[in-house]
């Protein structure tokens, strides 16, 4: 049977029993009380945003749209992992090299007609019939002037030909690029690359890569439906590239060095991605990610390292050169064409600054132990502080962010005197963590910092890939972030994407493999409250009936400027309801409403049925007066009233 029929039936199902359960306690009522007109604090316009980490093959083999996995032959020194010989003989050679910043190169040897190599991508390389992939590649002849002939081409796992184009080229240079396109007349979401010489001989190759068309057309870009749901996110800003990935692992050399990952993907060394344990190739460098928070309408929000690694660190008497690195970052992004970087960046396409808006000093390192470097926090004060001045001195527009305890307490303090923008307060519990947690910033002191829950999950309690308890314990959270946005300035959930097939951490908003992808219920909640919030908090009253062991949530936001307001109501019960929301200080003109929710908390997405769980319409009634809505509250569910007002 046809998936997508067997949605439809699971959704007609799930109606029918949402409203037996309605009509068995219809003198259950959730009533809720706005008065638009008594408006509170201003919501931060920045209240949502996403977080980036290089993560479960988030980049390779996910938002970054290469195909080739290990292109550069630097995975391992010893072989040429994820390639195999067909018809020929390859081995790495180290000598000879394109530059300076590639390490090795694949020799191919064949005495056979047509003997060559394949490549199978991520898991599979996605193929879709009419698509035109772009082939690029450097090559270097046994002997130069000699004409070659290759062959490209994409097959099925069964050898069928998808897609196939013919080369000949005369290798004139010890190095040269060669450039080709595959039209593919045929469909495999895991299909296979070969390249294969027509005539026996040898020759060299390095930096074999693959793209299929690109988010926006940008020549080293994201894959398109994985931007498309960060899109869909509408996020003010984003934070990247990390968390741990930040930081590496063993030695400094492992930590993110921005450096070393702009430029022509040729000029890119990569680097061992030692916390989650898998080689990157940098190809989604520092520029692609300020070219995608400017393609989301995103403000910049880089984390950057303070000469701290997982198990050791920088003295605090040798920190310049990370200082400086810190800086020559900042100027890339926002300097002038004038400037050194300013000039490189220009160079790579992109004259106009970037404008990083906010930048991360550290990340999880400040800890209870601060003169351990075992757990990542040596003098983080002294670090904090000399990054600050520096930073402030010569970009004074860029808001500091500042870490707090991220682990061994919920209640974590900034524990010095010096000046700072932001805290990141980092939070992995339960649903009931969460729920417990809905007054959690009503009381904290507004003369203090303000508040950046930078990485917040339910990671304890949410099934497989993340159930709807889940989204609806992180919902109640975010309405009472909603509830202080004075200090409340920014907010994101962590981490952003999966590949099903290799995973580190769970849960992850976004999962996909070679050609599908979809969002789980968290993922549905980020994109309902990021695009349904005013700039105004108003005075929102409620009372309910539902058995006090469950429980509802309710606010209400006012867009002044175009005089919409915004109910968000979370049943986190088994009892479905009905409500009413009486409005004073307005009328209503329209009102729809979108509902999330499953048949139990258990309920998920899979990739079998990614649709089970995602927003749908529902019925809400204006009375005469349009004062008055009426409505029902599904069990299980996050509603989201939008009502126009006059």
């Amino acid at each position: 049977m046809n998936k997508h029929l067997i949605d439809r039936i699971l959704i007609t199902l799930f109606t029918i029993i949402v409203a037996i359960g309605q009509i068995t306690t219809i003198n259950a009522q959730v009533n809720i009380q706005v008065d638009v007109a008594d408006t509170g604090i201003e919501i931060s316009p920045t209240l949502y945003g996403i977080f980036y980490e290089d993560i479960n093959f988030a980049s390779d083999g996910g938002l970054y749209a290469e195909l080739i996995r290990n292109r550069s032959f630097e995975y391992n020194p010893q072989e040429p992992e994820h390639w195999t010989a067909e018809g020929s003989t390859i081995s790495l050679v180290t000598e000879g090299m394109i530059n300076e910043k590639q390490g090795h190169a694949l020799k191919l040897e064949t005495t056979l007609p047509n003997g060559g190599i394949s490549n199978e991508g991520y898991w599979g390389i996605n193929v879709v019939a009419g698509t035109q992939y772009r082939l690029s590649f450097w090559a270097s002849p046994s002997a130069r002037g000699r004409q070659a002939v290759f062959k490209a081409s994409l097959k099925s796992k069964d050898g069928n030909v998808l897609g196939q184009t013919i080369i000949a080229q005369k290798l004139k240079k010890r190095w040269q690029k060669i450039e080709a396109n595959i039209i593919a007349e045929a469909s495999d979401p895991e299909a296979v690359f070969h390249l294969q010489l027509e005539e026996p001989g040898i020759v060299l190759l390095d930096v074999v890569s693959l793209f299929p068309p690109t988010f926006k057309g940008r020549k080293n870009g994201c894959r398109i439906d994985l931007a498309e749901k960060l899109v869909a996110l509408h996020p003010s800003f984003m934070r990247f590239p990390g968390g741990c990935y930040v930081e590496g692992n063993h030695r400094p050399e492992n930590a993110y060095h921005w450096e070393r990952t702009v430029g022509p993907i040729e000029q890119r060394p990569g680097h061992m991605n030692a916390n989650w344990g898998y080689p990157t190739t940098d190809g989604l460098g520092f520029h692609e990610f300020l070219q995608l928070c400017e393609d989301l309408n995103a403000k910049p929000l880089y984390v950057v390292n303070i000469g701290i690694w997982h198990g050791g660190c920088t003295p605090l008497d040798s920190l310049q050169p990370w200082i400086d690195e810190c800086l020559g970052a900042l100027e890339y992004a926002n300097g002038p064409v004038t400037s050194h970087y300013g000039k490189m960046r220009a160079a790579n396409g992109h004259p106009e600054p970037f404008n990083i808006a906010y930048i991360e000093i550290g990340n999880e390192n400040y800890n209870w132990n601060m003169d351990n470097n075992s757990d990542q926090s040596d003098h983080y004060p002294e670090r904090y502080q000399m990054f600050y001045d520096a930073i402030k001195a010569r970009f004074p527009e860029v808001q500091c962010i500042g870490n707090v305890q991220s682990w061994g307490t919920d209640t974590p303090t900034w524990r010095n005197n010096h000046p700072v923008d932001l805290v990141d307060e980092h939070y992995y519990r339960t649903p009931q963590w969460f729920v417990s947690q809905y007054h959690r910033f009503d009381n904290y002191d507004r003369q203090g910092p303000a508040i950046y829950p930078g990485e917040y999950a339910v990671t304890n309690g949410y099934g497989t890939t993340g159930n709807i308890n889940a989204a609806m314990g992180e919902a109640v959270f975010m309405i009472g972030m909603e509830n202080n946005a004075d200090i409340v300035r920014m907010s994101s959930y962590a981490p952003l994407f999966v590949n099903e097939n290799c995973i580190q951490w769970r849960p992850d908003m976004i999962r996909f493999n070679s050609s599908q992808s979809f969002g789980t219920p968290s993922y549905w909640v980020q994109q309902l409250f990021s695009t349904h919030i005013g700039n105004r908090l108003v005075k929102c009253d409620m009372q309910w009936s539902i058995p006090q062991d469950e429980g509802v949530y309710a606010n209400s936001t006012l867009d002044d400027k175009t005089g919409t307001l915004y109910t968000k109501i979370v049943n986190l019960g088994s009892t479905g309801t009905t409500g009413n929301l009486q409005i004073s200080g307005g009328e209503a003109t329209h009102a729809e409403m979108l509902r999330l929710a499953g048949m139990t908390g258990e309920d998920e997405n899979t990739m079998q049925y990614p649709n089970n769980i995602v927003p749908r319409p529902t019925n809400v009634h204006i009375d005469n007066s349009g004062r008055t809505l009426n409505f029902d509250v599904a069990p299980y569910s996050i509603n989201i009233i939008t009502t126009k007002l006059k």
